[in-house]
């Protein structure tokens, strides 16, 4: 597959959310972007936007998934957190399940 490297650092910020600091979830999901790009030498900010359409389109997805309320609650954190404010009604970052795992 050819493409930008970038749109893989997507699943590195939507998988395990409850490592991020519990004082500042979002900031550290962003330094968690910013930080893997720069280990890797990717642009963190393109990282970020493929990140952001990712999980946008994932929760397209998942809003027609009864049974995925909770990886639509976390997608629609993920997203919104990356795009610069996270939607006001969602869940904690650190209640949020693990991809797969339940509702919320």
């Amino acid at each position: 597959m050819i493409g930008e490297p970038e749109f893989a650092v997507a699943p590195l910020l939507w998988n395990r959310l409850g490592d991020l600091p519990r004082s500042d979830p979002a900031g550290g999901l962003r330094r968690r972007c910013q930080d893997f790009s720069a280990a890797a030498g990717l642009d963190a900010e393109a990282a970020r936007q493929w990140a952001v359409a990712r999980e946008v389109e994932n929760a397209l997805c998942y809003a027609s998934l009864p049974r995925h309320q909770g990886d639509l609650a976390r997608s629609l954190w993920v997203a919104s957190t990356l795009a610069g404010r996270t939607l006001d009604g969602l869940p904690s970052a650190h209640a949020l399940p693990e991809p797969g795992h339940g509702d919320s």
